[in-house]
């Protein structure tokens, strides 16, 4: 995931690079980011069945607020499902604070 600091400079980190940098509270509300999938819905709690009718588009930027890795034994796989506490600033509805998924900052699906 690319992260941009105060004076715009962008670095990538990886998951375990991400999930260091938050737990470091000095930093954690200046964690920014920008989505990279075309549609990234927004949900109220990290979980698939709190969608809502909302949505970010490619380019809108983010501060990365917390995360969450939850294990997933669907078909007796064990992965990871990550989500991310966002806080996006609305024109039109103002400090929007929720989850999204962790593949909305992969810009893979993008193709």
């Amino acid at each position: 995931m690319d992260i941009v600091d105060s004076k715009g400079n962008i670095k990538f980190y990886n998951k375990k690079a991400l999930s260091a940098l938050l737990n470091k509270s000095t930093i954690k509300r200046n964690i920014k980011s920008y989505i990279q999938n075309k549609h990234t819905q927004l949900y109220n709690q990290p979980n698939d069945n709190s969608a809502t009718d909302m949505y970010l588009l490619p380019h809108d930027f983010v501060i990365i607020l917390d995360e969450i890795w939850n294990k997933d034994n669907v078909k007796k796989k064990k992965y990871l499902d990550i989500w991310y506490k966002i806080s996006y600033n609305s024109k039109k509805h103002g400090k929007i604070i929720k989850w999204i998924k962790e593949e909305s900052f992969d810009s893979k699906l993008n193709d």
